[in-house]
């Protein structure tokens, strides 16, 4: 046993030594930009909330409008996915055609997470609205 480093053990700690660079700039990277993405977040709902609650009527009703325009768009996207989702499970489960239910899975998993936004809009309403 050698106490010696040879060439291959310095190349091994230098790869380490880069490596823990890379983490350290991805980390603090990732860091700030998720502070910042908070920040823009918490800017958005006090916007949103500004305007659920404005004493002004019209841009109460208009923010409970857009809320509600945007909260039926993803239910009926996630609708139409559900439709073609069933739509490929009936061609698999028949016989007729035999990879679709990969895509039937799929469109179900998305059309979930269209409902998921969907609920969230209302959510995002009732949380913020306040009786006035």
């Amino acid at each position: 046993m050698s106490m010696f480093l040879d060439a291959k053990d310095v190349f091994l700690i230098f790869i380490g030594f880069a490596l823990n660079l890379a983490a350290a700039a991805v980390y603090t990277w990732w860091g700030a930009r998720s502070q910042k993405a908070k920040a823009t977040s918490e800017e958005n709902t006090n916007v949103w909330k500004r305007r659920i609650n404005s004493k002004d009527i019209n841009d109460r009703t208009d923010a409970f409008f857009e809320i509600i325009i945007r909260s039926f768009y993803w239910l009926i996207v996630g609708n139409m996915l559900f439709a073609a989702s069933g739509l490929a499970w009936v061609l698999d489960l028949t016989g007729i055609d035999g990879f679709q239910s990969v895509f039937a899975s799929a469109t179900s998993f998305i059309a979930l997470f269209f409902f998921w936004i969907s609920l969230k809009w209302l959510r995002m309403y009732f949380k913020l609205k306040t009786s006035i």
